[in-house]
């Protein structure tokens, strides 16, 4: 993209999301002057204020400077008639989605890696991230969480590495061209857009089809089927714990919910994994992560130590003190994220496990309403906050309350209007041994606060 060689100004309208600042944090560290705009501020925004940039809360035509200006970058989450894309359609100011920004920004590194798939893919990326680092690799990365070790979405890098997630939304990661592309599982979501499950798996297939001739397609044989797997085309190497996966992991074991395993290679042991991270889930992204790092012709027995240190990302079973309970954050927001996270607290010594939900879009819960219904089992209680819209309008007859509703039928359930609704049930209710999850993808993360985490009154 000739623009960005022009060391200008750069506009992202939506600076404040997880994948748009992580860009803005790489333009900043390019020595481009950057501005943006979102509707609200949050971390994210007061970071970037601090690295440098301009950033107003509220768009706004007179947010751009289109003397300055040289390139805006939008995400996906912003309409159409947004006033600033506007601004910039009338005034010639080349305007470029997010996802062909980072595409553009990635296809310089030689050996990128990218990692898709319904579930696990910032965790997978971040240990990615933390094992390139140790082993002085020097990589970019993009990733759409915070990393606990570095405290930042972003790594500037600066070597031949660049790892970042490939988002299938609307399928933004067709403009990325990896060495290494890995794909993790595949399941129906974002029903705003993919019709149904052939839709989504047609989606991975292609994206896998983008991986360089001389490149590498990860595939979990567990949770990519026979068929599909068949189809994808190139050179593969197949993880997870079935005895022919090229990568696989064997001799599990668990304490406390985290668990620890031995790796095999082509049928040799090359490794032994203590995960730091809770879930067996997260033994599937570790074997990812080898599989990648296999392919990368890495030391595994180094990886394999590097992986035992890493600690986590964000929102990803992020623990907060609190002296009256035990209080976990976690960004599930897909039935089968719910299932997994349960899966996970049941492993540890809780007394009762209690859960605030909020729903992830109209959308997502409309088109994945029955399985929403059956993925609370083991909850003692369950709070369901209302939608969280992001990017949608209200659909007719989708709410938190309907959903509310319905899962009480099968989970004790209870719909609260609010985030102060939901702290007094939980102060209300939870105890020393119990534990509270905190759980989806939008603002409730804004429940764990001073007045949740103190002391009871």
């Amino acid at each position: 993209m000739e623009e960005f060689k022009l060391k200008e100004k750069i506009h992202l309208v939506g600076i404040g999301g997880i994948s748009m600042s992580a860009l803005a944090q790489y333009f900043l560290a390019e020595g481009y002057a950057v501005s943006g705009s979102d509707v609200r501020e949050n971390e994210q925004t007061l970071l970037l204020r601090g690295l440098g940039a301009e950033v107003c809360i509220g768009h706004d035509a007179s947010n751009i400077d289109k003397t300055a200006v040289k390139l805006c970058i939008y995400t996906s989450a912003v309409k159409e008639d947004n006033v600033e894309l506007t601004f910039c359609r009338e005034n010639s100011i080349p305007l470029v989605p997010r996802e062909q920004a980072l595409g553009d920004i990635f296809d310089d590194y030689p050996f990128g890696v990218a990692v898709c798939g319904s579930h696990g893919k910032t965790t997978t990326t971040g240990m990615l991230a933390h094992v390139l680092d140790g082993l002085q690799k020097k990589p970019a990365v993009f990733i759409g969480g915070v990393l606990k070790r570095t405290g930042s979405n972003f790594e500037k890098g600066g070597g031949e590495y660049c790892v970042s997630e490939a988002c299938e939304y609307r399928e933004s990661f067709r403009y990325l061209h990896p060495y290494v592309s890995v794909l993790l599982n595949m399941e129906l979501d974002h029903t705003d857009y993919f019709k149904n499950l052939k839709h989504i798996k047609d989606s991975f297939v292609a994206f896998t089809q983008n991986t360089r001739a001389d490149g590498f397609v990860v595939l979990n044989a567990d949770g990519v089927d026979s068929f599909t797997r068949a189809r994808i085309k190139g050179k593969k190497v197949t993880f997870g714990l079935k005895p022919f996966c090229d990568v696989r992991g064997v001799k599990l074991t668990q304490t406390n919910g985290n668990f620890s395993f031995d790796v095999k290679i082509k049928g040799r042991k090359e490794g032994h994994v203590d995960l730091k991270v809770a879930g067996k889930h997260n033994v599937y992204n570790a074997l990812a992560a080898l599989a990648a790092c296999f392919c990368l012709g890495l030391d595994i027995k180094t990886v394999c130590m590097l992986l035992s240190g890493f600690s986590g990302v964000s929102r990803r079973y992020e623990t907060f003190d609190c002296g009256y309970t035990n209080i976990v954050a976690d960004y599930a927001h897909h039935p089968s994220e719910i299932k997994a996270l349960l899966d996970a607290v049941k492993l540890k010594n809780f007394d009762n496990i209690y859960m605030v939900f909020q729903p992830h879009t109209y959308s997502r819960t409309k088109g994945l309403f029955d399985s929403f219904v059956y993925c609370f089992s083991g909850v003692k209680k369950l709070w369901i906050l209302p939608v969280y819209a992001a990017r949608e309008k209200p659909i007719e007859n989708v709410s938190g309350e309907a959903l509310a509703a319905a899962v009480d039928r099968v989970t004790p359930c209870e719909y609260v209007a609010d985030f102060a609704a939901a702290k007094r049930k939980i102060k209300e209710t939870a105890k020393k041994n119990d534990i509270v999850l905190i759980v989806g993808a939008g603002d409730v993360i804004d429940m764990c606060d001073e007045e949740l985490l103190s002391p009871r009154g």
